[in-house]
C-alpha cells in the first residue's frame, strides 16, 4: 500500500509504510470503541529483515501513548510462525483460535492475538521495553 493510502473495507482506516532501504512493509488500524485491529504484510523478498517487528512496535507505541485505545488485536494464519512470532515478540498474547475462519481471501485455522494498554505498561515498568 503506498504512503498515505488508507485500508479497511470502506477504505478509511488509516495505513502507515514502513520503509527500510528499497523494502517496505505497510500495517493497517481499524478503531471501533477504544479496541483497533491491526494487520501487516510484508512482500516476500523483503521477509525476514525486521519489518513486520519495527512496523507492530511503532503503530503500538505510537496508539498506546497517543490515542485512548485499550486493546489492540490481530489475527495469524497458524501455518505463518514468522507472524505469530513477531506477535509473541511484541508481547501480543495468543488468545485463542478460530477454525476454518476467513481472513483476507482465504478460508483458514487462525489464531487471535491481543495486547492490552496495560500490559505494555505492566511489561515497562519492569524493564522490557524491547
Amino acid at each position: 500500500m503506498p504512503a498515505g493510502q488508507t485500508c479497511g473495507k470502506d477504505g478509511q482506516e488509516p495505513g502507515a509504510v514502513v520503509r527500510k532501504g528499497s523494502a517496505q512493509a505497510w500495517i493497517c488500524l481499524i478503531e471501533k470503541n477504544r479496541v483497533a485491529k491491526t494487520a501487516f504484510r510484508i512482500a516476500p523478498a523483503y521477509q525476514g529483515r525486521g519489518l513486520a517487528a519495527e512496523a507492530v512496535k511503532a503503530i503500538v507505541d505510537f496508539c498506546f501513548a497517543h490515542t485512548e485505545l485499550r486493546r489492540i488485536w490481530t489475527d495469524a494464519n497458524v501455518r505463518n510462525a514468522a507472524s505469530w512470532s513477531v506477535l509473541e515478540k511484541r508481547g501480543f498474547a495468543r488468545e485463542g483460535m478460530i477454525r476454518q475462519g476467513k481472513m483476507v481471501n482465504t478460508w483458514c485455522d487462525h489464531y487471535i492475538y491481543g495486547l492490552l494498554k496495560t500490559d505494555l505498561e505492566e511489561k515497562q515498568e519492569h524493564g522490557h521495553d524491547d
